[in-house]
């Protein structure tokens, strides 16, 4: 799989809407302490698994005490070895977590799974023929 993009807002310290497109061969994240780089990690692995084992996958010190929506959510766009595109995005309001797999099928909506459902892991089996494995999943080329 190939990682496209992160799309984050209220996500730790990303308080508004951030878009940023990593479709490249190779791609360098720079920046000072504190500015988010490893909080940019977070927001894929946390798109991807819902756990952030570093902050003792504690969702609540997710969400940004800034964020205007008082949730956070992240969007990660993945295309498969098959060139389909899928989007996971996750989001915590500070009592629920969802997440959705996207692209939006044909009904306008798309799917919706409740915090630990295995749904999204599966699709995105299908759309890989690939295993899950959240440590594998972003593999940067």
């Amino acid at each position: 799989m190939r990682l496209l993009s992160v799309e984050l807002a209220g996500f730790r310290g990303f308080p508004q809407r951030h878009f940023v497109d990593l479709d490249a061969d190779a791609v360098v994240i720079v920046g000072a302490n504190g500015n988010g780089k490893t909080s940019l990690f977070d927001s894929v692995l946390w798109a991807l698994s819902g756990r952030i084992p570093r902050l003792n996958n504690d969702d609540n010190r997710l969400v940004s005490m800034y964020a205007d929506s008082g949730q956070a959510r992240v969007a990660v766009k993945l295309k498969g070895t098959n060139n389909a595109v899928v989007t996971v995005t996750r989001s915590f309001d500070g009592t629920k977590g969802r997440v959705a797999l996207g692209p939006i099928p044909k009904t306008g909506r798309a799917p919706i799974y409740s915090s630990g459902h295995e749904g999204p892991e599966r699709q995105v089996q299908g759309c890989t023929g690939r295993e899950w494995r959240s440590a594998g999943v972003v593999r940067m080329r």
